[in-house]
């Protein structure tokens, strides 16, 4: 019976430390759950406390153990390395975001209000953190970037005191390019953009490839810039009468009679093809198309052409 008596004592620190634990966490889980029942973003606020809590009631029974000094002491350093170990392998990416977001506060490249671009992402800066970023979309959408994301990969910022609008088009050999710069840089002033200027880009077998530039000093309105610019070159080809050109590098030549019907010839053989037939191609020339129209105003094609044509062929062949 002393035996029994004795264990109990010596139990018995440990039993009422278990049973206060227990009760303790039921009673905070019953008042937060009652409190914050209408409350679903505050859950996460709820599972930290409770983790505390639970961590907390695991060091006092392992105090209220009934062991000597020496064990106590080895079960709380083990505690201790485990909870260590535990956290260093699960925070390498919770560490890393935390010094990236201090390097980008250090450098400075990105600020909130700037657009980016990151990767196939684009969009206006709300809010930097010490863990995230967050990027508005074109769509209005916010998207949490990490901020270790952010470091690895290459950074493009448009600031805020203004940036290069930029939009290219293609046009005919046959529209000299001092009027095609004119027009142009008409386009850039119409949509808004100040100090606009022209680049002659490419120089390809058919067309010329123009670039038409400007500075825009409200980049608030950077998305629709390019829209406008675009569109405000659109009307002022059309008001200058100036056609963007097709690629005419095959051209199908018709014919009423003969056995070429269908007959597919490259674009610069066009032309001399259509003038030892005596018949009109489906286009007066590679760009705009207009001769072909003013060719059926003036009427069929003389019938002496083919004819001479023939003739000279059978006095070479002679």
């Amino acid at each position: 019976m002393t035996g029994i008596i004795e264990l109990l004592a010596r139990f018995a620190p440990l039993l009422a430390t278990i049973t206060a634990v227990i009760v303790v966490i039921m009673l905070v889980n019953w008042f937060l759950r009652r409190r914050w029942r209408d409350k679903p973003d505050t859950q996460f606020r709820f599972q930290l406390i409770m983790l505390a809590l639970s961590f907390a009631g695991l060091l006092a029974i392992i105090v209220a153990l009934p062991v000597n000094d020496a064990l106590r002491g080895q079960l709380l350093s083990l505690i201790g390395i485990l909870l260590t170990a535990a956290i260093a392998l699960s925070s390498t990416t919770f560490i890393g975001n935390i010094m990236a977001g201090i390097m980008l506060k250090a450098v400075k490249n990105a600020r909130p209000g700037d657009f980016i671009t990151i990767a196939d992402l684009t969009g206006r800066v709300t809010e930097m953190g010490l863990l995230h970023t967050e990027v508005q979309t074109e769509f209005r959408d916010l998207v949490t970037v990490p901020n270790i994301y952010m470091v690895n990969q290459p950074l493009k910022v448009v600031r805020a005191s203004g940036t290069i609008i930029t939009a290219e088009v293609s046009l005919g050999y046959d529209v000299p390019h001092g009027r095609a710069a004119e027009v142009l840089r008409k386009a850039a002033a119409n949509a808004e953009l100040k100090d606009g200027f022209v680049q002659v880009r490419e120089l390809g077998d058919f067309s010329v490839t123009y670039r038409v530039a400007g500075l825009l000093e409200d980049v608030t309105s950077l998305i629709s810039a390019r829209s406008r610019l675009r569109a405000a070159m659109l009307d002022a080809l059309h008001a200058a009468d100036i056609e963007r050109p097709f690629d005419c590098r095959a051209t199908r030549v018709r014919q009423g009679r003969g056995s070429g019907l269908g007959r597919t010839y490259p674009g610069r053989d066009r032309a001399r093809v259509r003038r030892a037939r005596g018949t009109g191609g489906e286009t007066g020339r590679c760009g705009t198309g207009r001769a072909d129209g003013a060719r059926r105003e003036a009427g069929p094609p003389r019938r002496g052409t083919q004819g001479r044509g023939g003739s000279e062929q059978g006095a070479g062949g002679g």
